[in-house]
């Protein structure tokens, strides 16, 4: 029987959208009660949390004293135990409250602090695992953030971009967008494809005040990958605007 990895974006706690929550949820609990894989591994591609509080643009402005930054930090703890994450990346928005502490509370810091992201969001290392750098999430595929190369406003492209590094496949965050690129290289005999998989995003649209036409090219979505003899079957899953989706000829919905 084969694995099923369930990648889910970028979601940005507080600023999720609930209907994607609740819908993918609902996946996640009917794939591991399937009878059709062996294992249901899930996973969080980065940016879980938002932290505006401990952001750079915040620093000495309202958003600094608001007051909101551990009512963040109990919902994202909800949501990590609604899904039963595996692992999560950790992505540069993760990072927020480290990089603060280190900027402006060097007392709090150091390589012996006790003030980590495991501790903050409550962690079983024996549930799930944070990876603080890219890895090998199946064979040929590697999963990062996003934030490691260059951008492309292109779907697909900053996954693609980050291919050449490993000489593996890649799936990535970040971008908020959803698509893939490919390319098939090496000689007749030989022919492989490497392919750059960015999965979207899980956010509210309204609640990112910092796009100003209010419009972004964004697209919601997941990332589904089949393990099965070594090798690596990925499926990236687009949703509609209602969060609504199709998998294996069935429709979830919030």
């Amino acid at each position: 029987m084969s694995k099923l990895i369930i990648v889910i974006p970028d979601l940005q706690v507080p600023y999720h959208d609930p209907a994607f929550i609740r819908s993918t949820v609902k996946f996640v609990k009917a794939m591991r009660a399937s009878p059709l894989y062996r294992t249901v591994e899930v996973g969080q591609i980065g940016d879980l949390m938002d932290q505006p509080e401990t952001g750079q643009w915040n620093k000495n402005a309202a958003g600094e004293h608001a007051g909101t930054f551990w009512e963040s930090v109990r919902e994202t703890r909800d949501v990590i135990a609604r899904y039963g994450f595996d692992w999560v990346k950790v992505g540069n928005h993760d990072r927020r409250v480290l990089n603060y502490i280190e900027k402006y509370n060097p007392a709090l810091g150091g390589p012996d602090s006790e003030i980590t992201l495991e501790w903050m969001l409550r962690i079983d290392p024996k549930r799930t695992k944070l990876h603080h750098k890219p890895f090998q999430m199946a064979p040929d595929w590697m999963a990062a953030h996003g934030d490691e190369g260059g951008l492309s406003p292109t779907s697909g492209r900053t996954a693609f971009g980050l291919t050449a590094r490993w000489d593996k496949s890649v799936v990535c965050g970040h971008t908020h967008r959803a698509g893939t690129v490919s390319v098939t290289i090496g000689t007749p005999d030989n022919r492989r494809r490497l392919t750059g998989m960015e999965i979207g995003h899980g956010m509210t649209e309204e609640s990112a005040t910092y796009i100003k036409h209010g419009s972004p090219n964004w697209q919601k979505g997941l990332g589904l990958f089949v393990v099965e003899r070594g090798r690596t079957y990925e499926h990236l899953i687009m949703m509609d605007s209602d969060c609504s989706f199709e998998w294996n000829g069935r429709i979830y919905r919030p």
